[in-house]
């Protein structure tokens, strides 16, 4: 079985009859924060089968429950593939108190100011009303003049400036 993305330890190992997808993610040492919603099982066709690999896909945090345990915890076969994307992240720096990249959580609305609350705040230097923010849309990069209502979108980066006053 092969276990890739956001998990513990990624790499090929060797298939136990009977293993579930919980156990296999036990053994890797589970899912990274770093980890998105979503757990995906890719599983081979059979020999002289045509067509595209069956696909799994389950909520990572569902899968923990006990009606996941219960439900989604699926017996895995020789020669599949368990896949555990990155989240989507957005950046933020500058005059803060945590720079760095943060999680973005999907279904939930994130505003510039509740990305700057999440890192920390203002420092007492931040200029408040000198946030800026890059935005890659296709392959067109922009920076933008915003205010703290805009909504950040996956792979954003929010500078805050430094006040002069």
């Amino acid at each position: 079985i092969s276990v890739l993305g956001e998990v513990g330890r990624s790499g090929f190992f060797r298939f136990v009859e009977k293993s579930t997808l919980l156990d296999v993610l036990a053994q890797v040492g589970g899912l990274k924060p770093e980890g998105g919603d979503r757990v995906i099982i890719l599983r081979p066709k059979k020999t002289g089968e045509n067509g595209e690999p069956e696909t799994f896909s389950f909520n990572a945090q569902e899968l923990y429950t006990p009606g996941g345990v219960k439900n989604l915890n699926i017996e895995l076969l020789d020669g599949d593939t368990v896949m555990v994307p990155r989240a989507d992240q957005y950046f933020i720096f500058g005059e803060i108190a945590r720079p760095g990249a943060y999680k973005l959580d999907k279904g939930t609305p994130l505003t510039v100011l509740k990305a700057i609350i999440l890192a920390g705040g203002f420092t007492n230097k931040a200029s408040k009303s000198g946030v800026r923010l890059t935005r890659e849309e296709g392959a067109k990069k922009s920076t933008l003049k915003v205010d703290l209502e805009t909504l950040v979108r996956s792979q954003d980066i929010i500078v805050v400036s430094e006040s002069f006053f």
